[in-house]
């Protein structure tokens, strides 16, 4: 096991696999951003916050089930600052662990997404989209 840190908004800036940005990009009839600004800019324009569930945890590779050690990020002192409406996770381990570290001090059920990673082959791209069309209301 190693100790990472688990940034989400630099790991879904930096992605090379773009199915999350292809998807929300699409749903927002906007074209896909490729550079860590554009996805920024796109982000901060449709009023999206990108964070991961976990601040850091022990785990082996990508292996969400390796999970050891796991420490929250504290998304509920995010919420006293914003005007956030909705709690979205993707994967069911972000609910998970979402539901077991941080409900109780937001408050908030998160609404939980397929994983858009490709590990998670059994959703089509148009699965995908239609599974994640629940966040449009939230932007407007």
């Amino acid at each position: 096991f190693c100790k990472q840190y688990l940034p989400f908004h630099i790991f879904h800036i930096h992605c090379i696999i773009p199915r999350f940005w292809t998807i929300i990009a699409d749903l927002c009839s906007c074209d896909i951003p490729i550079t860590k600004d554009e996805k920024i800019q796109f982000l901060l324009t449709h009023k999206i916050a990108l964070w991961d569930v976990l601040q850091s945890c022990s785990i082996q590779g990508a292996d969400d089930t390796s999970i050891q050690e796991p420490v929250a990020n504290p998304i509920h002192l995010l919420l006293q600052k914003t005007s956030m409406k909705a709690i979205f996770t993707t994967g069911s381990k972000a609910a998970v662990l979402y539901e077991k570290y941080c409900l109780s001090k937001t408050g908030i059920p998160a609404i939980t997404l397929p994983s858009t990673s490709p590990a998670n082959c059994r959703m089509t791209y148009d699965d995908l989209k239609q599974a994640y069309a629940v966040i449009l209301p939230y932007l407007r």
